[in-house]
C-alpha cells in the first residue's frame, strides 16, 4: 500500500482514508503529544480496531550490526530491523491498540503491540540513543537518552497480509 503526502501528517491522513474505504469506519485523528509523527486512530465503535501509527523514513538498517548477537545466535531475523521508542509502546499498550502501524513511503507494515515488547524483553533488544538537543531558554546543549526497543522487520506483516475487522 503506497499512501500519498508530503509530510508525515498528510500520508497518516491518506491512511485513515485507506481505512474508510476498506469499510472500517470513520477514525478520528489524535495526535499523540510530544511524539511527532506518531498518531492515534479510532472510532466511536468500541467494537472496531485502535491503530497506533508511526510515520518513518527509513528502516533501522544497522540493526544486523548494533544487534549482531542476537542475529547470529537467530540468522533467519537478519537483516534491516525496526525500532519504537520504549514510551511510545506502553502509550500504545495503555491505550489498548490493537496494531501499531508502521508507515514507511514505500509500503505500510502491521506489528502488535504486546508481541513486540515480549520480543524485545526476551531478546534484550533496547538502545539507548544519544542525542544533542538545544534548550531554547538558555542555550544549554543538554543529552537527551532515548530508550527504544529494536526489532527485525520480519516481525511485522505488509498491512495488505493482515485480515482486519
Amino acid at each position: 500500500m503506497k499512501l500519498k503526502g508530503y509530510n508525515s501528517s498528510a500520508i497518516i491522513r491518506d491512511f485513515q482514508t485507506k481505512l474508510f474505504e476498506l469499510k472500517l469506519g470513520q477514525y478520528q485523528y489524535n495526535q499523540v503529544l510530544g511524539s511527532k509523527g506518531h498518531v492515534i486512530l479510532k472510532t466511536l465503535d468500541k467494537n472496531k480496531p485502535k491503530f497506533y501509527c508511526i510515520y518513518k523514513r527509513d528502516f533501522y538498517q544497522t540493526f544486523e550490526k548494533q544487534f549482531w548477537d542476537f542475529c547470529l545466535k537467530n540468522p533467519n531475523m537478519k537483516g534491516p530491523g525496526e525500532s519504537i521508542n520504549i514510551k511510545a509502546l506502553k502509550n500504545a499498550i495503555s491505550y489498548d491498540v490493537d496494531y501499531l502501524i508502521f508507515i514507511h513511503p514505500e509500503d505500510v507494515f502491521v506489528g502488535f503491540p504486546r508481541q513486540i515488547k515480549r520480543f524485545c524483553e526476551k531478546f534484550e533488544l533496547t538502545k539507548i540513543q544519544k542525542r544533542k538537543n538545544i534548550n531554547k531558554n538558555n542555550f544549554k546543549t543538554i543529552i537527551n537518552q532515548e530508550i527504544t526497543y529494536s526489532f527485525p522487520i520480519k516481525l511485522l506483516k505488509k498491512f495488505e497480509e493482515i485480515k482486519i475487522k
